[in-house]
C-alpha cells in the first residue's frame, strides 16, 4: 500500500469578503485554486459562505464552528472585516462609547479570537497539502500615522499591527503578517471627494489604491515562505509613511 499523502485543495477563510478588498482577495485566491470561505453580514446562498456578524462573540464562534465542522482545516486566514465611521479629529467628542467599542471589537478583538480559535485548524493543514499555514491581518496605514477616519480606528489598527508581531512569535510555525493599505477606493469610508484628490497628489504614483492592489500583495505574501512578523505598507509611496 502506498504511503503517499493525498493532497487536498488549500482552504482560505477571508472575513468581510462580499465586497471591496475582501472580495478582491477572495477572487485572486480562487484563481490560485484555493477553496475560499467567504464571510459577510448579509444573507447569501453562495457556496462556502458563512453569514456572521463579527461585532459579537456569537458571530466569531459561528465562523470557527463552521470551519471545524465543514473542513476541519484551513491553510490561510485573512482577517479583513473592519468597521469605522468618519469622524473628524476636531469632532472627536462625537466618538461615542458605542462606536468606540464596536470599532475595537470588530477591528481587534475579532481577529485575535479568530487567530487563536482557528490555530488548530491552521496547524492541521500541514497534513492536508503543501501550503504552509499563514495568517494575514489587514491593518491600515492609519495605525502607523495616526491619521484616518477617526481616532479609535487609528488606534485599533495600530493594535492589529502589534498583535501581528506578537502572534508571529507565539504561534510559530504559523506565519503571521499584516498589510497596511493607504487610501483604497472602496465604499468602506465616505471621505469627501477632495480628500481622494489630495491623497493621490501625495503618492509617488499619482493615484489612490484599488482593492486589487491589496489582493496582489496578499498573493505575493502567500507565495513567499520567508516573511513572518512583518507589517507591509502599500500606499503608493509617500502617501503616509516617508
Amino acid at each position: 500500500m502506498s504511503s503517499k499523502k493525498i493532497s487536498l485543495k488549500p482552504v482560505a477563510l477571508i472575513t468581510g469578503s462580499t465586497k471591496g478588498i475582501g472580495k478582491s482577495i477572495a477572487k485572486i485566491l480562487e484563481n490560485q485554486n484555493y477553496t475560499v470561505i467567504r464571510n459577510g453580514r448579509r444573507k447569501l446562498n453562495n457556496r462556502n459562505y458563512i453569514q456572521a456578524d463579527l461585532s459579537n462573540l456569537e458571530g466569531i464562534n459561528k465562523i470557527i464552528n463552521y470551519v471545524n465542522k465543514k473542513f476541519g482545516y484551513i491553510n490561510v486566514l485573512v482577517n479583513n472585516a473592519a468597521y469605522t465611521k468618519y469622524i473628524k479629529f476636531s469632532n472627536y467628542k462625537k466618538l461615542t462609547d458605542k462606536i468606540y467599542n464596536k470599532i475595537f471589537f470588530v477591528n481587534f478583538t475579532a481577529p485575535y479570537k479568530l487567530c487563536t480559535g482557528l490555530e488548530k485548524a491552521l496547524l492541521k493543514s500541514k497534513k492536508k497539502n503543501d501550503i504552509k499555514p499563514h495568517i494575514i491581518n489587514i491593518a491600515s496605514i492609519a495605525g502607523i500615522t495616526g491619521e484616518g477616519s477617526n481616532i479609535a480606528y487609528c488606534a485599533s489598527k495600530g493594535a492589529v499591527i502589534t498583535l501581528t508581531k506578537s502572534l508571529s512569535k507565539c504561534m510559530k510555525p504559523i506565519r503571521v503578517n499584516s498589510i497596511s493599505p493607504g487610501l483604497i477606493k472602496t465604499g468602506f469610508v465616505k471621505f469627501p471627494k477632495k480628500y481622494y484628490r489630495e491623497y493621490a497628489k501625495r503618492t509617488l504614483v499619482n493615484r489612490v489604491g484599488s482593492p486589487e492592489d491589496v489582493a496582489d500583495l496578499v498573493n505575493l505574501l502567500l507565495k513567499n515562505k520567508y516573511i513572518s512578523g512583518q507589517n507591509i505598507v502599500i500606499d503608493g509611496g509617500g502617501g503616509g509613511v516617508n
